[in-house]
């Protein structure tokens, strides 16, 4: 790699990694406001929310970055440009059809999914405002593929920043003036959904208007649509797989989660309040510094999808060897940062401390959490995605056995 080269993928990770920050320091700043708005049983009954609204995201998009992210990089290398833009509008148009789907189901089940998983039906005008993100975001992933893979960080990590600006701006203007007088939690999530809705479809435009005055070349594709969607799927299918399994796992936990905590800690609200504490207020303080890993993984996955396309692996595993040795560094001294410091971090926050026992016990496995989020993108990006999958069943197993079946 030439030392431009270098220089470039420094600085667009450096660009990134400040606009996650930013991004991620908002989110958090914004976080200590909507606890003291709308309680912790109010952040409660918001996660339970989200957890089934990503569940949907996870079924919408699931891959499909990656997957225009490496293959565009690997088709403008080979084919050309036009190349790589003819199989990302291909890519776009799979992802409408499969968000389209989603947002369908979310929206038309919403009261029925409130009632059976969620256990409350406050929960259902959300779900319904939520319903209509969903083809945005599933074009937006799209798009955000074909930046990272044309070596243009900075403008997805721009739309990422418009869109948590418009959430904010928009949240906060619903619950201060529409629904300054209400402290329906059912009314107040609603609110919070349309602002998150609102700034998908706004971040989503800003890509459509910064990829039509982005530059092109005038060769022409040569390959037929049948064989872009045949690549797309083969890639795309396995990751989606197993992100599907592990949202699936993951949304089932937090469903389950309020439900354990109401039958030995007391009522509805105590349990929403305590499920509030760890996934809306301790889980965002822990991968708060995970910004830096994952600004690394979305800069670096087309060059490593790049060296993984040569003859010689010498330098993709010189590559990827430096990259976990850095990143076990840093995910061991934030782990430790947190373990040592609880009480500090969750002061710094949220100004309390209801989250300092969670934030130690958790720390401890944070190391791991953020390797394995690292390594998942890192074997995506060489094309291991079916092993990613086989990882995926096997962990889905040993929860089954372990937890559902115990003994």
């Amino acid at each position: 790699m030439t030392l431009l080269k270098k220089r470039s993928l420094i600085k667009g990770a450096l660009v990134v990694t400040a606009f996650a920050l930013t991004v991620k320091l908002f989110g958090m700043l914004f976080r200590l406001y909507l606890t003291g708005r709308i309680g912790s049983e109010g952040i409660g009954l918001y996660q339970l929310i989200l957890s089934l609204y990503g569940m949907f995201t996870t079924l919408a998009t699931a891959g499909i970055t990656v997957t225009v992210s490496r293959l565009a990089a690997e088709c403008a290398a080979t084919g050309g440009e036009a190349e790589a833009r003819r199989l990302m509008w291909r890519a776009v148009r799979i992802s409408l059809g499969i968000s389209l789907t989603a947002g369908t189901i979310m929206f038309c089940f919403s009261g029925l999914m409130s009632d059976a998983l969620l256990s409350d039906p406050r929960a259902a005008t959300a779900l319904r405002i939520l319903a209509f993100s969903m083809p945005f975001m599933g074009a937006a992933a799209c798009l955000k593929g074909w930046f990272f893979a044309a070596g243009q960080p900075v403008k997805p990590s721009c739309s990422s920043l418009l869109e948590q600006t418009v959430k904010i701006s928009v949240i906060f203007a619903f619950l201060n003036i529409s629904l300054k007088s209400t402290n329906d939690l059912g009314r107040l999530c609603a609110g919070i959904a349309a602002g998150l809705t609102l700034g998908e479809i706004f971040s989503t435009c800003f890509l459509l208007v910064l990829y039509a005055a982005s530059k092109r070349t005038k060769d022409k594709p040569s390959s037929d649509r049948r064989a872009a969607d045949k690549k797309i799927i083969s890639v795309c299918a396995p990751i989606a797989l197993s992100t599907y399994l592990t949202s699936l796992l993951h949304t089932g936990e937090s469903l389950l989660i309020p439900g354990m905590f109401e039958r030995y800690g007391g009522d509805r609200s105590s349990a929403l309040s305590q499920f509030g504490v760890i996934r809306g207020m301790v889980i965002p303080i822990l991968f708060f510094p995970f910004s830096f890993l994952s600004s690394l993984i979305s800069v670096m996955i087309p060059e490593i999808s790049r060296l993984n396309t040569m003859s010689d692996r010498t330098l993709l595993r010189n590559k990827t060897s430096q990259i976990f040795r850095l990143s076990w560094i840093f995910a061991i001294a934030a782990g430790g940062l947190f373990f040592c410091f609880p009480s500090q971090m969750g002061q710094a926050f949220y100004r309390t401390d209801d989250a300092t026992r969670a934030i130690r016990i958790l720390a401890a496995v944070t190391p791991f959490m953020y390797i394995e989020t690292l390594s998942d993108g890192m074997l995506k990006s060489i094309g291991e995605q079916l092993w990613t999958l086989k990882v995926g069943l096997i962990n889905s197993y040993l929860f089954v056995r372990n937890v559902l079946l115990p003994g």
